[in-house]
């Protein structure tokens, strides 16, 4: 079985914080659940065991980001969920004949938080 695991940049928008001048600063801490995608029907519990983590299991993310901005300066910090994505292959395993690959699917588990600083 083949495991490739690759980082990844969630569309799952967290937060953000603005401000003009000073210090601006955003701090995460949140539960996210892992995900699993597949084009066939295949259980949470199967994809946990080939993957190395629960599917279904919500994990801890939390870390901050800061940043000084000049007296007229505004900005902006967004915030996105950073995943492990790990694929998986699904076989149709018949009693008699040869097993059938049907397709591969992914695993998204959160480790972490990506910040992204921008000038208004």
């Amino acid at each position: 079985n083949k495991l490739a695991e690759i980082l990844f940049i969630g569309d799952n928008y967290l937060d953000n914080h603005r401000g003009p001048g000073g210090t601006i600063s955003q701090e995460v801490s949140e539960g996210i659940s892992a995900e699993f995608s597949c084009s066939v029907g295949v259980e949470a519990e199967v994809v946990s065991a080939e993957v190395g983590f629960s599917v279904t299991k919500e994990f801890s993310i939390s870390d901050s980001y800061e940043k000084d901005l000049d007296a007229n300066q505004e900005g902006m910090i967004k915030s996105w969920t950073y995943y492990n994505k790990k694929s998986f292959e699904v076989w149709k395993n018949p009693l008699i004949g040869s097993d059938e690959y049907l397709t591969t699917g992914y695993a998204y588990r959160p480790t972490g938080v990506r910040f992204r600083y921008f000038d208004m």
